[in-house]
């Protein structure tokens, strides 16, 4: 009988049994709850988010300006004054010296800087050619008087060119009229007088200097012959309008931290208040009108730093880089206000010039200069305009009392530029696209997209530099909250108060527009003079005139025309007034 077989092995179970596991290591105390449980994995998620959200808000406060953190408000400086030794004022002294005469400030013997008290801040360069003086525009007086209630902070370097075959500029008295604000001598007015053969060759000169061009004696016969042939079609004085105060140097103030060029159609505010001082940084200021994205110089107010290093950088255009490029490409286009169009694409699309166009530096007002409506907006060393552009409660022009000016000008705060409040962001800028109408060829139009949606009120500040981060250009934008507004009363006291807002100039564009019949004033109604507060000015006198003319007599009449403008008497000066 065989035995029984052996019993079959059984093959290892997957679930083994008690006696078979290992004792944990660490064992779980009876009640604790697994690291991988619901609760603890919630609290873990929600330290990880809050980690990231504040390293999210850290990163955006070290970013620069942003949102949550609006750029630091730069600091209201008093205009610093240049080194003689380190700015392009005064030149050495050249031939034309001497063949203008004694008589005029010595170019090698500038005046000693000022201890304590300083000179003129700003030099406005204008440049007027004319054969016939009875067409001077009647805006003159207006802008004259102007000037001189800003002595001595602003200064007018007028440069009045004569027809080569007279000996003289003639008596610019009796081209402005009868007036009491001709040009006098003694204030901040400073006429030289050039022939058009003279004035060509301080340009001349300027280019074809050693450390510019370096031409040739026959080069600078050329360059000097091209320019005069030429200049026949420079209406506007545009085809080196950038380069005047480097031009006529000798003629400036020691010590001008700004220059400019003005129409004879525009009015100047108080630039003691209302200049942006604290933008020294910038190599140009453009005043401009709001909402404007067209980016270009305006010909009727600009404004350039006197350090030398601005002058460099705008005599990197291309055009005027040797005396050969200037004879063959500088030459007029189908437009010849070229500061509008070649030289405002140059500098805006240039990312080494800084820029900064200011909206609402320009007090625009919807009527004709010559009308008695003139004196609600503006007296002397200050102007106005209403707070809003289309305010539904402001009375109409027309039934709008004569405001009394002069209190809020002695009274205005400094327009600060910059505030706590304001916002900036990088912008790009696009090249011969802009889609609205132009007056000038479209390869020269520079525009960009702007913020969009802006709190009702809120001004757009357009520029490159002053250490804000822009976009590929270096352009930014930057949003600022609405000037404060102030409250005028009408002459006398009497009736309820205004609410107008303070520029820093007025320009008449209702007579380039809107032309037509227009009614001026008379001289004795133009305001009395005032001056800026004595007070708060603390500068010399402004340097002897180059080239004076007999004085105008003076005024005795301060009437500010009635309401119903009884004053006023029909001119003949109505034309569009010519750039300058």
């Amino acid at each position: 009988m065989s035995p029984p077989p052996s019993p079959r092995p059984l093959l290892p179970s997957s679930h083994p049994s008690p006696r078979s596991l290992p004792s944990p290591l660490h064992p779980h105390p009876p009640r604790t709850t697994s690291p991988f449980s619901p609760g603890i994995v919630t609290r873990r998620r929600l330290l990880l988010l809050s980690l990231l959200l504040a390293g999210s808000l850290i990163s955006l406060l070290l970013a620069g300006e942003t949102l949550y953190r609006p750029p630091r408000i730069p600091d209201l400086p008093i205009p610093k004054e240049l080194p003689h030794g380190g700015s392009y004022l005064p030149h050495a002294p050249d031939e034309l010296d001497v063949l203008r005469g004694a008589g005029r400030p010595a170019a090698d013997s500038p005046a000693p800087a000022p201890e304590g008290p300083e000179g003129p801040k700003l030099s406005l360069v204008v440049v007027w050619e004319e054969s016939d003086p009875n067409a001077f525009h009647a805006s003159f007086p207006y802008f004259i008087s102007s000037i001189r209630a800003n002595s001595p902070l602003l200064e007018l370097v007028l440069i009045w060119i004569h027809p080569d075959h007279m000996e003289d500029c003639g008596d610019p008295l009796g081209a402005a009229g009868v007036s009491p604000a001709g040009v006098e001598e003694g204030d901040n007015v400073r006429l030289v007088c050039l022939s058009r053969r003279e004035h060509w060759e301080a340009h001349r000169d300027y280019f074809c200097a050693p450390k510019r061009w370096d031409c040739q004696d026959e080069e600078g016969e050329v360059v000097l012959r091209t320019m005069m042939q030429r200049g026949e079609m420079d209406w506007y004085k545009s085809f080196f309008k950038i380069y005047r105060a480097y031009v006529f140097a000798k003629y400036l103030s020691p010590g001008v931290d700004w220059w400019g060029w003005a129409d004879f159609d525009t009015v100047m505010g108080n630039y003691l208040t209302q200049f942006p001082w604290e933008a020294k940084s910038y190599d140009v200021l453009i005043p401009a009108t709001p909402d404007d994205t067209l980016l270009f110089l305006r010909s009727h107010l600009a404004f350039f730093s006197c350090h030398p290093e601005t002058e460099q950088k705008l005599l990197m255009f291309p055009n005027l880089a040797s005396p050969e490029i200037y004879v063959e490409r500088h030459k007029p286009g189908e437009f010849l206000a070229i500061e509008e169009s070649e030289y405002s694409a140059f500098i805006i699309r240039n990312p080494d010039i800084s820029f900064l166009i200011l909206p609402e530096a320009m007090a625009h007002i919807p009527v004709h200069l010559f009308t008695a409506s003139t004196l609600k907006y503006y007296t002397p060393g200050g102007v106005f305009r209403t707070s809003a552009y289309d305010p539904p409660t402001t009375p109409s022009i027309s039934s709008m009392p004569v405001l009394d000016l002069l209190p809020l000008l002695t009274t205005s705060p400094p327009a600060r530029l910059f505030s706590p409040k304001g916002i900036t962001r990088p912008v790009s800028i696009f090249a011969g696209s802009y889609e609205y109408g132009l007056w000038f060829p479209l390869e020269f139009a520079t525009h960009y997209n702007h913020f969009h949606p802006v709190p009702e009120g809120w001004r757009r500040i357009v520029g490159r530099g002053g250490g804000y981060r822009g976009g590929e250009e270096g352009v930014w934008e930057r949003l600022e909250p609405p000037r404060e507004a102030r409250g005028a009363l009408p002459v006398g006291g009497e009736g309820e108060a205004v609410q107008v807002v303070e520029g820093m100039y007025l320009h008449w564009f209702e007579e380039k527009w809107n032309g037509g019949t227009c009614v001026s004033l008379s001289p004795s109604s133009l305001p009395a003079f005032v001056s800026l507060p004595a007070a708060r000015l603390s500068f010399l006198p402004s340097p002897p005139i180059v080239h004076s003319f007999p004085p105008a007599p003076p005024s005795t009449t301060t009437d500010i025309p009635a309401q119903n403008g009884s004053t006023t008497s029909p001119n003949a000066h109505c034309a569009r007034p010519k750039r300058s």
